[in-house]
Protein backbone atom coordinates (compact mmCIF):
# COMPACT_ATOMS: atom_id res chain seq x y z
CA UNK A 1 0.00 0.00 0.00
CA UNK A 2 2.77 2.41 0.91
CA UNK A 3 4.42 2.01 -2.48
CA UNK A 4 1.26 3.39 -4.06
CA UNK A 5 1.74 6.75 -2.30
CA UNK A 6 4.48 9.00 -3.63
CA UNK A 7 4.69 10.83 -0.32
CA UNK A 8 5.26 7.70 1.81
CA UNK A 9 8.73 7.42 3.28
CA UNK A 10 10.30 4.81 5.58
CA UNK A 11 7.87 2.65 7.53
CA UNK A 12 8.67 1.44 11.05
CA UNK A 13 6.84 -1.07 13.21
CA UNK A 14 5.14 0.48 16.24
CA UNK A 15 6.91 -1.68 18.83
CA UNK A 16 9.26 -4.65 18.75
CA UNK A 17 8.19 -6.50 21.89
CA UNK A 18 4.83 -6.83 23.65
CA UNK A 19 4.70 -5.17 27.06
CA UNK A 20 2.13 -7.76 28.10
CA UNK A 21 1.14 -5.89 31.27
CA UNK A 22 -2.58 -5.81 30.59
CA UNK A 23 -4.92 -8.09 28.66
CA UNK A 24 -7.35 -5.22 28.13
CA UNK A 25 -4.89 -2.69 26.68
CA UNK A 26 -4.41 -3.54 23.00
CA UNK A 27 -1.28 -1.40 22.77
CA UNK A 28 0.44 -3.87 25.09
CA UNK A 29 0.25 -6.44 22.27
CA UNK A 30 1.40 -4.61 19.15
CA UNK A 31 4.88 -6.19 19.14
CA UNK A 32 6.53 -8.54 16.67
CA UNK A 33 7.58 -10.78 19.55
CA UNK A 34 5.74 -11.70 22.73
CA UNK A 35 6.63 -10.70 26.30
CA UNK A 36 9.03 -13.65 26.64
CA UNK A 37 10.70 -13.07 23.28
CA UNK A 38 8.70 -15.68 21.36
CA UNK A 39 8.23 -14.83 17.69
CA UNK A 40 4.68 -14.05 16.60
CA UNK A 41 3.36 -14.60 13.08
CA UNK A 42 3.81 -10.88 12.50
CA UNK A 43 7.57 -11.25 12.97
CA UNK A 44 7.98 -13.55 9.96
CA UNK A 45 5.53 -11.56 7.85
CA UNK A 46 7.29 -8.30 8.62
CA UNK A 47 10.70 -9.80 7.87
CA UNK A 48 9.51 -11.17 4.52
CA UNK A 49 8.08 -7.79 3.51
CA UNK A 50 11.06 -5.79 4.75
CA UNK A 51 13.58 -7.92 2.85
CA UNK A 52 11.57 -8.27 -0.35
CA UNK A 53 13.62 -7.05 -3.32
CA UNK A 54 16.43 -6.12 -0.94
CA UNK A 55 14.09 -3.89 1.05
CA UNK A 56 13.29 -1.69 -1.94
CA UNK A 57 10.91 -1.63 -4.84
CA UNK A 58 12.53 -0.98 -8.18
CA UNK A 59 9.57 -1.37 -10.50
CA UNK A 60 8.08 -4.42 -12.12
CA UNK A 61 10.40 -7.40 -12.30
CA UNK A 62 11.04 -8.94 -15.70
CA UNK A 63 9.24 -12.20 -16.38
CA UNK A 64 11.33 -15.22 -15.47
CA UNK A 65 11.07 -18.49 -17.33
CA UNK A 66 10.99 -21.81 -15.52
CA UNK A 67 14.04 -23.96 -16.17
CA UNK A 68 13.77 -27.48 -17.61
CA UNK A 69 14.16 -30.52 -15.38
CA UNK A 70 17.69 -31.48 -14.40
CA UNK A 71 19.41 -34.58 -15.62
CA UNK A 72 20.44 -37.12 -12.98
CA UNK A 73 23.35 -35.97 -10.75
CA UNK A 74 23.51 -32.64 -12.61
CA UNK A 75 24.22 -29.45 -10.66
CA UNK A 76 22.74 -26.14 -11.69
CA UNK A 77 22.58 -22.55 -10.59
CA UNK A 78 19.42 -21.26 -12.22
CA UNK A 79 17.87 -17.91 -12.97
CA UNK A 80 14.20 -18.88 -12.97
CA UNK A 81 12.10 -18.92 -9.85
CA UNK A 82 10.97 -22.53 -10.25
CA UNK A 83 13.06 -25.66 -10.71
CA UNK A 84 12.23 -29.36 -10.51
CA UNK A 85 14.70 -32.23 -10.58
CA UNK A 86 14.14 -35.66 -12.04
CA UNK A 87 14.34 -39.16 -10.50
CA UNK A 88 18.14 -39.02 -10.08
CA UNK A 89 20.29 -37.72 -7.22
CA UNK A 90 20.20 -34.05 -8.16
CA UNK A 91 22.07 -31.14 -6.65
CA UNK A 92 20.05 -27.97 -7.11
CA UNK A 93 21.35 -24.56 -6.05
CA UNK A 94 19.12 -21.51 -6.11
CA UNK A 95 20.02 -17.89 -6.78
CA UNK A 96 19.13 -14.62 -5.08
CA UNK A 97 15.46 -14.68 -6.11
CA UNK A 98 12.59 -16.18 -4.14
CA UNK A 99 12.96 -19.66 -5.60
CA UNK A 100 10.65 -22.64 -5.56
CA UNK A 101 12.75 -25.81 -5.74
CA UNK A 102 11.62 -29.43 -5.94
CA UNK A 103 14.15 -32.24 -5.94
CA UNK A 104 11.80 -34.79 -7.51
CA UNK A 105 12.75 -38.42 -6.93
CA UNK A 106 16.14 -39.64 -5.70
CA UNK A 107 18.42 -38.54 -2.89
CA UNK A 108 18.79 -34.85 -3.65
CA UNK A 109 20.84 -32.01 -2.22
CA UNK A 110 19.00 -28.69 -2.24
CA UNK A 111 20.36 -25.26 -1.43
CA UNK A 112 18.09 -22.28 -1.82
CA UNK A 113 20.70 -19.53 -1.97
CA UNK A 114 19.60 -16.07 -0.90
CA UNK A 115 15.98 -15.04 -1.18
CA UNK A 116 12.96 -16.45 0.62
CA UNK A 117 12.78 -19.93 -0.88
CA UNK A 118 10.31 -22.81 -0.71
CA UNK A 119 12.09 -26.16 -0.80
CA UNK A 120 10.61 -29.57 -1.57
CA UNK A 121 12.87 -32.60 -1.34
CA UNK A 122 10.40 -35.00 -2.93
CA UNK A 123 10.85 -38.72 -2.46
CA UNK A 124 14.19 -40.14 -1.32
CA UNK A 125 16.55 -39.15 1.49
CA UNK A 126 17.21 -35.50 0.79
CA UNK A 127 19.67 -33.00 2.22
CA UNK A 128 18.67 -29.36 2.70
CA UNK A 129 21.91 -27.42 2.81
CA UNK A 130 22.39 -24.06 4.55
CA UNK A 131 25.88 -22.64 4.69
CA UNK A 132 25.81 -18.83 4.87
CA UNK A 133 23.68 -17.06 7.47
CA UNK A 134 24.57 -13.62 6.15
CA UNK A 135 23.10 -14.27 2.70
CA UNK A 136 20.34 -16.81 3.27
CA UNK A 137 16.78 -15.54 3.21
CA UNK A 138 13.72 -16.84 5.00
CA UNK A 139 13.53 -20.39 3.65
CA UNK A 140 10.74 -22.91 4.21
CA UNK A 141 11.23 -26.67 3.92
CA UNK A 142 7.85 -27.85 2.67
CA UNK A 143 8.03 -31.65 2.99
CA UNK A 144 10.62 -32.72 5.57
CA UNK A 145 10.30 -36.44 6.28
CA UNK A 146 12.17 -39.23 8.02
CA UNK A 147 15.50 -39.85 6.29
CA UNK A 148 15.96 -36.22 5.25
CA UNK A 149 18.73 -34.13 6.78
CA UNK A 150 19.30 -30.42 7.40
CA UNK A 151 22.97 -29.71 6.71
CA UNK A 152 24.42 -26.90 8.86
CA UNK A 153 28.02 -28.11 8.72
CA UNK A 154 29.10 -25.09 6.67
CA UNK A 155 28.01 -22.60 9.34
CA UNK A 156 30.24 -21.41 12.17
CA UNK A 157 27.96 -21.84 15.18
CA UNK A 158 30.01 -19.63 17.53
CA UNK A 159 31.35 -16.36 16.15
CA UNK A 160 33.07 -15.61 19.48
CA UNK A 161 35.60 -18.43 19.03
CA UNK A 162 38.19 -18.65 16.28
CA UNK A 163 37.71 -21.41 13.73
CA UNK A 164 34.51 -23.18 12.75
CA UNK A 165 32.35 -24.52 15.59
CA UNK A 166 29.46 -27.00 15.40
CA UNK A 167 25.98 -26.36 16.75
CA UNK A 168 24.85 -27.90 20.03
CA UNK A 169 21.34 -29.30 19.64
CA UNK A 170 19.21 -28.34 22.67
CA UNK A 171 15.81 -29.64 21.56
CA UNK A 172 12.96 -27.28 22.44
CA UNK A 173 14.82 -25.41 25.19
CA UNK A 174 15.22 -21.67 24.75
CA UNK A 175 18.41 -20.41 23.12
CA UNK A 176 20.85 -19.38 25.82
CA UNK A 177 24.41 -19.34 24.46
CA UNK A 178 26.39 -19.25 21.26
CA UNK A 179 26.14 -22.52 19.36
CA UNK A 180 22.67 -23.45 20.67
CA UNK A 181 20.30 -24.91 18.08
CA UNK A 182 16.67 -25.67 18.88
CA UNK A 183 13.30 -26.36 17.35
CA UNK A 184 10.03 -24.68 18.29
CA UNK A 185 6.59 -25.95 17.29
CA UNK A 186 3.85 -23.59 16.18
CA UNK A 187 0.90 -25.96 16.38
CA UNK A 188 -1.64 -23.22 15.72
CA UNK A 189 -0.19 -22.51 12.28
CA UNK A 190 1.13 -26.00 11.57
CA UNK A 191 4.83 -25.23 11.32
CA UNK A 192 8.12 -25.74 13.14
CA UNK A 193 10.96 -23.25 13.48
CA UNK A 194 14.62 -24.32 13.50
CA UNK A 195 16.62 -21.56 15.19
CA UNK A 196 20.25 -21.12 16.18
CA UNK A 197 22.22 -18.55 18.17
CA UNK A 198 25.73 -17.85 16.85
CA UNK A 199 26.78 -14.93 19.07
CA UNK A 200 25.41 -15.78 22.51
CA UNK A 201 22.81 -13.03 22.88
CA UNK A 202 19.96 -15.51 23.37
CA UNK A 203 18.31 -14.51 20.08
CA UNK A 204 18.32 -16.47 16.88
CA UNK A 205 20.75 -15.66 14.06
CA UNK A 206 19.75 -18.70 12.00
CA UNK A 207 16.10 -19.42 11.28
CA UNK A 208 14.53 -22.04 9.01
CA UNK A 209 10.80 -22.72 8.79
CA UNK A 210 9.63 -26.33 8.34
CA UNK A 211 6.07 -26.90 7.20
CA UNK A 212 4.21 -29.17 9.62
CA UNK A 213 4.63 -29.84 13.33
CA UNK A 214 7.82 -31.88 13.79
CA UNK A 215 9.81 -33.18 16.75
CA UNK A 216 13.43 -32.92 15.69
CA UNK A 217 16.41 -34.83 17.03
CA UNK A 218 20.13 -34.22 16.63
CA UNK A 219 20.21 -37.05 14.08
CA UNK A 220 18.08 -34.95 11.72
CA UNK A 221 21.00 -32.56 11.26
CA UNK A 222 24.49 -32.63 9.80
CA UNK A 223 26.92 -30.58 11.92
Amino acid sequence: MAHNYSWAGPIMWYSYKDRGDSTSDTEDWFGLVGPNGEHKMAYDTYQNIATQDGGTQSGTLAAEASAPALAATEQATFTGVSYTGDQGANTIIGNDLNNTISGGGGDDTIKGGSGNDKLWGGSGDDIFNFSDISSMGRDTIMDFQKGDKIDLSGIDADSNVSGAQDFNFIGSSWLAKAGDLGFYQDKTNGMTHIQGDTNGDGKYDLSIVVQGVHTFAASDFIF
